[in-house]
């Protein structure tokens, strides 16, 4: 093909008539183009009614599934109340071990950490150590060039090329960037703008739900409502106390416990004592 339009070109009379050829197959290329579009956006305005019914749809069946599984769990906590107390019961089980394992591990980790730090240290030392004689290498051959002669010129020249030049890197690399920013501002202001609506129609839905929920189920919400709030409580309180108070507060807690055990011992003691007694007489 190129060797046929090399011919015609170089042949008397054949330049004009490649160019209307070329400019025919330009004008039937952009027809098939606005023609492809046109068929694209009628089948799309043909099928607008089908997309939004689906979503409607979808939406819907979405929402009675989540309604269907929250119906089924409650009617399982009624119907089978053992069984959810046996999987809360392991539950704060689970968690009061993984809580046990994280206070043991409390002091190794501390001892991990001193030992990683100690590492660290050695480490940074021995970084400190060769800045420093690469730092004395690089000032000895900056003293040797500016002794030399005619060096310093030279040092300075080749020092204001390359300030120059990565100047001249900075002030384009934020040409770039904002050219990128024009370019895309729209994309980022319908992106923006999309989110925005996505993030509000998100919200009015969960208020509806949890306006309908309290509407419907008042104790379960209450419960749950009272639920969290405790549990956001003891986290705040948790977060406020120190490790230092946490571990005074436990060894008060075993100081009582311990004085309330040799309570009942002293007491358990006398009523054998009494009971000895009686048998006695």
């Amino acid at each position: 093909r190129r060797a046929l339009q090399d011919a015609l070109l170089n042949s008397d009379g054949s330049k004009s008539a490649l160019e209307q050829q070329m400019a025919l197959r330009a004008a039937a290329e952009k027809e098939e183009r606005i023609e492809l579009v046109r068929r694209q956006a009628l089948r799309r305005l043909q099928h607008r009614g089908l997309s939004q019914g689906w979503t409607t749809w979808l939406d819907k069946y979405l929402e009675e599934t989540r309604r269907k599984r929250m119906m089924q769990s409650a009617a399982s906590r009624l119907t089978r109340p053992q069984l959810t107390a046996c999987v809360s019961y392991w539950r704060r089980h689970w968690q009061a071990t993984l809580q046990a394992r994280a206070d043991k591990s409390h002091a190794q980790l501390l001892k991990e950490a001193e030992e990683r730090c100690v590492g660290l240290e050695d480490a940074l030392e021995q970084v400190r150590a060769g800045f420093k004689a690469s730092d004395e290498q690089r000032r000895a051959l900056q003293d040797a060039l500016l002794n030399s002669d005619g060096s310093k010129s030279a040092l300075e020249q080749q020092m204001a090329l390359r300030a120059a030049a990565e100047k001249e890197e900075r002030i384009e690399l934020v040409r770039r960037q904002a050219l990128r920013r024009l370019q895309h501002r729209g994309l980022s202001q319908g992106w923006t703008t999309w989110l925005d609506k996505y993030l509000e129609e998100t919200r009015r839905k969960r208020m509806m739900q949890s306006a309908a929920s309290r509407l419907t189920r008042p104790q379960l919400t209450a419960c749950v409502s009272y639920w969290r709030r405790h549990w956001q409580a003891t986290l705040q309180a948790r977060a406020d106390k120190s490790h230092a108070q946490l571990l005074k507060e436990a060894e008060e807690r075993c100081v009582g416990l311990e004085d309330a055990l040799e309570q009942v011992r002293a007491g358990f003691k006398a009523s054998d004592e009494q009971r000895r007694a009686l048998q006695d007489a």
